[in-house]
């Protein structure tokens, strides 16, 4: 049976992800890239995510110090930008219920997030939920972010966890990605009702909301 479930913090349980101001951060992020004359592909710079996602990309063929410190610097520039917009943070509704009712359970509970970890430490403070989840992985240049696996396999791991045991809980195709690649359990909540379910079909469960998907662990839980 189940020992733990992971969640995505910045769209599934809040909804931070919208908040931050990526049009300035993308202007200052440019240009620490042509302050070290290191010409930048700016299609890869779309969004926030694909950003984090391409950093690979776009220091391909620097040497490893240019390349750490070029993502150093810009992750430090972004979260500047990403401390300022969790005063602006909301939670998702019945986010509340679901963390107490897994924490009733006693189930090892892990968040990740496209943030710093320091940002989504800062996040999950302002709704006093550090005592509802035991750990917090942010971005990383060790970690890949989703689509990639790297942030709920280590969370997993400091959980104490096993793949099999686990349930991730997220809110786009990117969660679906990263945690269909290695196994998981994976409960889709449609965040945004402009997403269509038929992109999440190889989802385990798809929710409309965090109400449902509250419905749906009880009922599991009550039957195992």
């Amino acid at each position: 049976m189940f020992s733990g479930i992971v969640f995505d913090l910045e769209k599934t349980i809040t909804d931070f992800y919208r908040l931050v101001d990526w049009r300035k951060a993308r202007i200052d992020i440019v240009k620490i890239f042509e302050d070290r004359n290191v010409k930048i592909d700016e299609r890869m710079l779309a969004s926030r995510e694909e950003f984090i996602s391409n950093f690979d990309k776009l220091v391909m063929g620097l040497p490893f110090h240019e390349a750490a410190g070029l993502w150093e610097d810009s992750s430090a520039k972004l979260e500047e930008y990403e401390l300022l917009a969790i005063q602006y943070s909301k939670l998702r509704p019945y986010a509340w219920d679901v963390l107490r009712w897994v924490r009733w359970r006693n189930l090892k509970v892990g968040g990740i997030a496209l943030s710093t970890r320091r940002a989504a430490l800062e996040l999950i403070s302002r709704f006093n939920l550090q005592t509802y989840i035991d750990v917090v992985v942010g971005r990383s240049m060790r970690y890949r972010v989703k689509p990639y696996s790297d942030q709920i396999l280590h969370c997993i791991s400091e959980m104490k966890g096993r793949s099999n045991e686990i349930i991730f809980i997220g809110s786009d195709e990117n969660d679906l990605k990263a945690s269909k690649t290695i196994g998981v359990y994976t409960i889709i909540v449609l965040a945004d009702s402009i997403v269509k379910k038929h992109i999440f079909k190889t989802a385990d469960c798809i929710v409309e909301n965090l109400y449902q998907l509250l419905k749906f662990l009880e009922k599991t839980f009550s039957s195992s």
